[in-house]
């Protein structure tokens, strides 16, 4: 038999870029080269806090991490480390646009050409792992930018009537009155979406988001088509491509508005293919969020992570439960809030991510303690949380770099602990619980003040069996007491230690 002397395979892959306007993937290394070792085990469920950060300066109002500057790179992660952060999350990575901070994707192969290239991703992948920070991206797999070539070769095809791949990854429809695709409460629920007329393609096509093309001419992103097998095989083809780069993690944006999808294709297309590359931390945004219940999408669709909607959402102004009560001074709601939701979604093996909230008293906004406690209570929760500078505003101070160390190094302060209330003497002005950490091992106890000026609170702990408390910021030592009484000033805060329980000699 004689050897193939074809085309090598970068030659091939770079015939089919010229014929088809399409960039190719690139090779690239095996994850095993990229460090990930050197994450724990199940990373997501102990990780205090990830830091997020953009790539390209055209990707504006957020932190940029310039990665071809290797001393740079080097020198923030190893910062951000030291901070208390246990992950990096890369928004929009991929070659996009200007909307929704870049995810209306051009190139799903390639990174900005004023970010670098996929080399220095992967270097950068490498540094973080090096400082022992997981690495996630965000990303979207429901829409496209209208500058695509792979959206403006479909439109070409589709009205010369010519059949190709690119041609039926979309949602086409005769008229601007045709049905909509399948809706029901997980995928594509009611409410948005509608027919936009492409001059190009001479047809319409079915778009659920609007944003800006590369001219800031306003325009419709075209969804992809997930019932069609054409679009299914590049959906995995995509997720794999940035699996293999080494990263940690997806959040997967707006994954109940995929049209056409359902449990067995955002199994088969993205979390299966995520999960078989082992310690991945697989988010679906949006899953949870517009009234469904949170639990399927860990139990049916084999997400491990699912945003902490029950607390708030973002897109609902004045819904955030833990700012309401910043707001009224009460924060009894949020117990309840927590059990219909949180802690459901924990028993159901996931676990909660949540942007850092910022609070200001609007009585007293110079005063730093406010933000602090926001920050501090959602320590205590146990959600994994996500700064970004673009809404914290700040740099980390001294005081959240300690809280975020202080959930790192706690187990019972991580995602998978326990939460039990613990009485005071005014329920309606404080927030006092214990985390135990998976297992039943270590217990930290904290309590939260929730009102404007110094506050005498007592909490009751005759429900605790303890050889004591040692306060976590001061190391202080406190004997073993039926009730706690301290003083905190405004929107105060405390961590302590639970002593085991003290065994009797002989026993």
């Amino acid at each position: 038999m004689k050897a193939n002397r074809g085309l090598p395979v970068p030659a091939v892959l770079a015939l089919l870029s010229a014929v088809t306007g399409l960039a190719q993937p690139a090779p690239h290394p095996s994850p095993a080269d990229t460090g990930r070792g050197n994450l724990p085990a199940r990373w997501w469920e102990k990780a205090s806090a990830s830091r997020y950060f953009v790539l390209s300066p055209s990707q504006k109002d957020r932190e940029l991490l310039p990665i071809q500057d290797v001393a740079r790179t080097t020198a923030l992660l190893e910062q951000v480390h030291a901070q208390g952060f246990s992950a990096i999350h890369i928004v929009s990575p991929a070659d996009g646009g200007v909307s929704f901070g870049g995810l209306d994707t051009k190139n799903h192969y390639a990174i900005r050409a004023d970010a670098g290239n996929m080399d220095d991703f992967r270097r950068l992948v490498q540094i973080a792992h090096a400082n022992g920070l997981a690495v996630a991206i965000s990303y979207n797999l429901g829409y496209i930018s209208t500058d695509a070539p792979a959206w403006l070769k479909a439109c070409d095809d589709v009205r010369e009537g010519r059949s190709s791949p690119e041609a039926h990854w979309f949602v086409w429809g005769e008229s601007g009155d045709a049905p909509p695709p399948p809706q029901n409460i997980f995928f594509n629920p009611p409410g948005r979406g509608f027919w936009e007329y492409s001059a190009r393609a001479k047809k319409h096509y079915w778009t659920r988001w609007g944003g800006a093309d590369g001219h800031d001419v306003d325009v419709r992103f075209p969804q992809y088509d997930w019932s069609s097998p054409e679009f299914l095989q590049e959906a995995e083809r995509i997720v794999r491509f940035w699996m293999n780069t080494g990263i940690d993690g997806i959040m997967m944006d707006a994954v109940n508005w995929n049209s056409n999808s359902d449990w067995q294709k955002n199994r088969r297309q993205i979390t299966n293919v995520m999960a078989s590359y082992g310690n991945v931390w697989i988010q679906g945004e949006g899953a949870g969020g517009f009234g469904e219940d949170p639990v399927p999408w860990i139990e049916e669709g084999g997400w491990n992570s699912v945003e902490d909607y029950g607390l708030g959402t973002w897109w609902v102004a004045g819904s955030h439960v833990i700012v309401k009560g910043f707001q009224a001074g009460d924060p009894h709601p949020i117990e309840t809030a927590l059990r219909n939701s949180h802690d459901r979604v924990v028993q159901a093996g996931g676990i909660l991510f949540a942007s850092a909230l910022l609070f200001q008293d609007p009585a007293a906004p110079t005063r730093r303690e406010a933000p602090h406690l926001a920050f501090a209570t959602q320590i205590g929760l146990g959600d994994l949380i996500g700064y970004d500078r673009r809404d914290m505003k700040v740099e980390p101070d001294g005081e959240l770099q300690w809280l975020l160390r202080l959930k790192r190094d706690h187990p019972a302060l991580q995602q998978t602990g326990s939460r039990r209330p613990v009485p005071t003497n005014a329920d309606d002005k404080y927030y006092a619980f214990l985390r135990t950490a998976p297992g039943g091992g270590e217990r930290v106890l904290v309590v939260l003040n929730f009102q404007r000026g110094f506050q005498k609170i007592e909490v009751n702990l005759s429900g605790l069996d303890t050889g004591g408390l040692v306060e976590l910021k001061t190391g202080e030592a406190l004997p073993p007491a039926g009730i706690l009484r301290m003083g905190l000033y405004s929107y105060g805060y405390r961590f302590y230690l639970v002593k085991p329980p003290v065994k009797p000699a002989g026993k």
